[in-house]
């Protein structure tokens, strides 16, 4: 499977292994109570979650309530999906659990690593330090609004939020080169 988003071509991906729960019914049954999603989620061997969003640009840091905004629809796209995806698997959503294939419904959460990664598709001349605000915004969003849930799920900010460029996504695998 490969999916094109923002001008990007992720995959090529085992179908099994992706959730692409923008386009599913799932979501779609909640979208218009902005419930907001991620635009697929991936499952990386061994036990890796990847939640990936895909962007065209970001505001910079110096328009501060353009970059809050954004900063703010992406955490949320994240923490969305991840509980849409929960419901589904613990039958909140029975009727949308037939989209999650076999892997995804044998997900073993004890040992499941979850990652938070935002990818940017901006042009190459742009340099790798301008990921750095956005990451570390989006760190901060994640331990300011839920920091019992990270403790709770075993999630790290600083390992667990990735904030990368297209050169650095084909270096992740997640994109054909």
């Amino acid at each position: 499977m490969i999916i094109n988003e923002q001008g990007i071509a992720f995959g090529e991906y085992k179908n099994e292994n992706v959730f692409w729960i923008e386009r599913s019914s799932l979501y779609q049954k909640f979208s218009n109570n902005e419930i907001r999603s991620v635009e697929f989620i991936l499952f990386r061997d061994p036990n890796e979650l990847w939640l990936i969003e895909a962007k065209s640009g970001a505001p910079k840091p110096s328009k501060q309530e353009d970059f809050n905004s954004f900063i703010t629809k992406i955490y949320e796209k994240m923490t969305h999906s991840l509980s849409l995806l929960i419901s589904a698997l613990i039958n909140r959503n029975v009727d949308e659990q037939a989209e999650l294939s076999h892997t995804f419904r044998q997900i073993n959460w004890q040992v499941i690593t979850i990652k938070f990664v935002l990818v940017i598709n901006w042009d190459p001349a742009h340099p790798d330090t301008w990921l750095s605000p956005l990451r570390d915004a989006l760190q901060r969003k994640f331990f300011e609004q839920i920091p019992a849930g990270l403790k709770i799920w075993r999630i790290q900010p600083e390992y667990s939020v990735i904030v990368i460029n297209q050169k650095m996504a084909m270096k992740y695998g997640l994109i054909a080169r």
